[in-house]
């Protein structure tokens, strides 16, 4: 699956950007985030509706969607790709071109997408436990769980969640 965005070439399997000599890996939640927009066809996308679709089933923070935008502006190299409306979410100010929306929704279903989601919630997993915050401990083993859902056959994200019920549970 590849787009067209303002002379950059996204792969979307591959998560890179390409332009010129220039090659930028993304994110799985900037490849999602791109998804949801190509969906909006150059409408304003409420927060709400991105942290929907890009983050599904977690809860997430304002901060994590204004990191996705961030990247994304600053691999894509223009500030001016995202706009932000004010109480209203995000917009893209140029067209995404030889999208396929419904071979990004069925790409996500193949097992290497949902290998990148599985490893993005194991890694978002391991760095809530690491900041021992209150509540921490129970975030953590929540975001392993839903990697095990997503991808119940990879033992890694079996073994990880397992690891942080057992931490949970000796703290």
């Amino acid at each position: 699956m590849h787009w067209l965005i303002d002379g950059w070439t996204i792969d979307a399997l591959d998560r890179t950007a390409k332009r010129g000599g220039s090659v930028a890996r993304l994110s799985p939640r900037a490849i999602r985030f791109l998804g949801a927009m190509a969906d909006a066809q150059g409408a304003t996308v409420s927060r709400g509706k991105l942290m929907d679709q890009v983050w599904p089933g977690v809860y997430v923070g304002d901060e994590s969607l204004t990191q996705v935008v961030s990247e994304l502006r600053k691999k894509l190299q223009s500030k001016d790709i995202i706009v932000t409306v004010n109480r209203g979410g995000y917009r893209l100010t140029v067209p995404i071109e030889g999208r396929d929306v419904d071979n990004l929704h069925m790409s996500r279903r193949t097992r290497t997408s949902l290998s990148i989601d599985a490893d993005t919630l194991c890694i978002e997993a391991v760095e809530c436990f690491a900041r021992a915050l209150e509540g921490a401990e129970r975030t953590s083993v929540d975001l392993a769980a839903q990697a095990v859902a997503i991808a119940p056959d990879y033992a890694d994200v079996r073994a990880l969640h397992a690891a942080l019920l057992l931490k949970r549970h000796m703290i």
